[in-house]
C-alpha cells in the first residue's frame, strides 16, 4: 500500500488523514477516512449509522480547511533554481 501511496503523492495527491480522536471514529472511521455501511449481513438496507455520518461530517471540515489553504496559497509554485 505504501508503494501505491508514494506514486499517488508524486502525481499530486493530497492526503487528508482522519485522526483517531475525530468524533465518531470508533464506529465509522478508518485511518484512510470515514466509512459508512448501509447494508446488513444479508444485504438488507439498514441505513448509515449516526456515528458514520458524524465522522464524515468532521472529515469534510478537515478537507474544506485544507482546500482553503491551497486556494489562498501557491503551494506548488514553480521556483527556478539559481545554478551559478
Amino acid at each position: 500500500m505504501l508503494g501505491l501511496l508514494s506514486n499517488m503523492a508524486e502525481l499530486g495527491l493530497i492526503i487528508i488523514p482522519l485522526p483517531k480522536n475525530t468524533p465518531g471514529y470508533r464506529s465509522g472511521g478508518l485511518q484512510w477516512g470515514p466509512y459508512g455501511r448501509s447494508g446488513g449481513p444479508n444485504m438488507e438496507q439498514t441505513g448509515i449509522s449516526k456515528e458514520a455520518l458524524e465522522v464524515a461530517y468532521h472529515h469534510g471540515i478537515h478537507i474544506a480547511k485544507a482546500a482553503a489553504v491551497f486556494k489562498e496559497n501557491a503551494v506548488f509554485k514553480l521556483v527556478e533554481a539559481d545554478v551559478h
